[in-house]
């Protein structure tokens, strides 16, 4: 259910437009972490102030009080219960089919 509002989301925010994204890192896989920008929004910012996305901060701290004020008004996935995906793959707990 988050995955499909996310989703819904970034449509929503991109409608149609053409997205710029600035290469600014790469993770320890050798993924590309970079800044995407519609316009003059900063997606990245937006997903996570509304809640669909969370701020990586081994990589940054760019997003961290973004995150902060999505958990303040329950935005997104701060509106229930939430274990961030790092946390969970620590845990070593399987994901419960539906």
């Amino acid at each position: 259910m988050c995955g499909q509002r996310a989703r819904q989301t970034l449509v929503s925010l991109i409608q149609g437009r053409t997205v710029s994204c600035e290469w600014n890192d790469t993770d320890r896989y050798g993924r590309r972490l970079s800044t995407c920008m519609v316009d003059q929004i900063n997606l990245n910012a937006a997903m996570v102030y509304t809640g669909y996305a969370i701020a990586y901060r081994k990589y940054s701290k760019r997003y961290v009080s973004f995150e902060q004020e999505a958990k303040a008004n329950k935005n997104g996935i701060w509106n229930g219960e939430f274990v961030a995906p790092t946390d969970h793959r620590k845990s070593g707990r399987k994901l419960r089919p539906f």
